[in-house]
């Protein structure tokens, strides 16, 4: 796919633009109070997701170049780009001119204008609705225990992806969880029959809405370098730019580091991949002396540049030792890597139990061969964000569901990556309407937006995927010992040439009518193909434990870290303590990386 040139030129592009920025006096005053790693990361983030609808211009750009295509366009919009400067200093395609079309800054600055309005009467609104409707504090709650602090993004329910996945069986009081909102959108995102208000209320943790609480008026942190940064004078625009820039990251880390300080927060989860703000948190974090802890959501690509600066984190846990060297050799800034297997135990929702049942009930009586489809994200492909195509993923469809019609043996169980897309594909809604309808043999996961994958592998014989990147759901089966193809579209092989050595034909499949009919035929005569979609011999590499228990793993650790700050240690030595009790717990080699010492004395 191009869009991996994209990232990969965008990433090359946020080096060398932070090779500009270091070199600046302004930069070198922000590292007097702050670290370097940090700063580096905050401006590589900014530039780099500025850049990136400019690179996918840019290797479309040079795609058609290369093609021999006489209408090429020899102007590229920058207008998104924040700094013309800086651009101009970095810019990679020298036969090709950059556009900074004065309407689009002014629709732009209109835009963020509205944009500024609406946040506001949604604030208002939120606060008006919400006013009697949940918990609320007023001051600084009194509690000699180290508290840790969630953001909520990912849910609550325990059948689909959670912010608190980590939390039974921890032992950690929940009076010590703060879970904060960032506005009342996020707040309601996830509510079903259940509300996330309720939910938290009922477990006892405490709750904070942003947009109600005020940071103090007392000094701020940062107040010395902000002043001398203000006092800079720049002539040129690069340094204009890097003042702006700095001044709001001291500025909103300031913020955080009051929230996180009258909150007591030492330890603090955010699963937040894009934007700044990510940052800026582990910016404020490090000058309380707290820390903060991550876990793998996608699985690693081996690609420079996919998922750059995602996890700013002092402690992430990966599900095996393969996404361990991913992540590692991708995100060397992090501090500690452990290796703690699939976090999320899930169970199937009550509105799934029957399909659950009756799939095993089909099985045992009537010998079908159940197969479990997973797509991912696709569309028209008419902006800039390259997905899989839509006539791919019709081919795709399609050719699963003539199996189904033309062979009675076969039961289907579909789980779309979000439910809306499948509307999206022309005809593919309405003949899986139909076979459900006329076959009683097809199945599809409704609402399927945050469920996991291995929530509907009871009786499953074969699961079969798509996906843009590596398979994240896929593997997320096979770790639950499915066997699992895919059907890569992307062509993986460049950038995962060991994996494809011993894989190819055998669990994925860069010809999507080889794999159909090598599933057909395992269907008829599995002893003929016993390898495929076996992925045994490297289940150790992918996750070692298997148990369901990663969460538990995952809440033990965050209350040994908890115990260690109770203990006043720092944390340097909450961490090392921490490692030592996870390696004694689960083995030396599942702390993957440390730059602390592993046993703590």
């Amino acid at each position: 796919m191009l869009r991996y040139s994209a990232h990969e030129l965008a990433y090359d592009i946020s080096c060398k633009a932070l090779d500009l920025i270091n070199s600046r006096e302004l930069y070198d005053i922000l590292l007097k109070e702050m670290p370097k790693k940090y700063v580096d990361l905050y401006f590589k983030k900014i530039v780099h997701e500025a850049f990136l609808p400019i690179a996918h211009q840019v290797v479309i750009y040079q795609y058609n170049k290369e093609h021999n295509d006489n209408n090429l366009q020899r102007v590229i919009d920058a207008s998104g780009f924040p700094c013309r400067a800086l651009i101009q200093e970095i810019w990679p395609e020298k036969n090709v001119d950059l556009s900074f079309s004065y309407p689009n800054q002014i629709n732009s600055e209109t835009t963020n204008s509205v944009q500024k309005i609406t946040k506001k009467i949604k604030s208002l609104i939120g606060n008006f609705y919400f006013m009697n409707k949940t918990k609320r504090f007023v001051g600084k709650p009194y509690s000699p225990t180290a508290k840790i602090a969630v953001n909520y993004q990912e849910g609550f329910s325990n059948n689909k992806r959670s912010d608190i996945f980590w939390f039974n069986n921890s032992g950690i009081d929940p009076d010590a969880i703060v879970v904060y909102y960032e506005n009342p959108h996020g707040m309601t995102r996830h509510d079903d029959e259940g509300t996330a208000q309720q939910f938290f209320d009922g477990q006892g943790i405490n709750q904070v809405r942003l947009w109600e609480w005020n940071a103090s008026n007392s000094v701020k942190p940062y107040d010395l370098i902000i002043n001398e940064i203000e006092s800079n004078e720049c002539s040129k625009d690069l340094d204009k730019w890097i003042k702006k820039t700095a001044l709001h990251l001291c500025n909103r880390s300031s913020y955080w580091r009051d929230f996180f300080e009258h909150w007591d927060i030492m330890i603090h989860l955010d699963p937040t991949e894009s934007g700044h703000e990510i940052i800026l948190k582990q910016i404020a974090l490090d000058n309380v002396g707290g820390l903060s802890l991550g876990k793998m959501r996608s699985y690693p690509t081996n690609l420079e540049g996919s998922f750059p600066t995602y996890y700013p984190y002092n402690v992430f846990f990966s599900w095996g030792i393969d996404s361990a060297k991913n992540i590692h050799e991708l995100n060397d800034f992090i501090d500690e890597l452990l290796i703690s297997g699939f976090p999320y135990n899930s169970k199937i929702s009550e509105q799934d139990s029957d399909r659950i049942i009756t799939s095993h009930y089909m099985k045992v009586t009537k010998k079908k061969f159940s197969v479990l489809l997973i797509d991912s994200n696709h569309g028209g492909n008419k902006g800039l964000m390259q997905l899989i195509p839509a006539p791919v993923m019709i081919s795709f469809y399609q050719a699963i569901l003539d199996w189904v019609k033309q062979d009675e043996d076969i039961e289907l169980v579909i789980k779309p990556k979000k439910s809306r897309f499948l509307d999206k594909l022309p005809g593919i809604m309405d003949q899986i309407s139909e076979c459900a309808r006329s076959t009683d043999r097809v199945t599809l996961v409704k609402d399927s937006f945050q469920k996991m994958p291995n929530s509907y592998l009871n009786g499953i014989d074969m699961v079969i995927g798509i996906s843009a990147f590596f398979p994240s759901a896929v593997i997320e089966c096979v770790v639950h010992n499915a066997r699992a193809v895919f059907y890569d579209y992307p062509n993986l092989r460049h950038h995962e040439g060991k994996f494809y050595q011993w894989a190819e034909n055998r669990v994925v499949f860069p010809d999507l009518d080889d794999m159909v009919s090598a599933v057909k035929a395992y269907k008829n005569a599995p002893s003929r193909n016993p390898l495929l979609g076996d992925w045994s011999e490297h289940l150790d590499e992918l996750d070692p434990f298997r148990d369901h228990r990663g969460g538990e793993r995952i809440g033990t650790y965050i209350r040994w870290l908890q115990e260690g700050f109770e203990e006043n240690l720092d944390r340097v030595d909450a961490i090392a303590r921490a490692n030592g009790l996870y390696a004694e717990t689960w083995g030396e080699d599942k702390v993957y990386l440390s730059e602390r010492s592993l046993y703590y004395a």
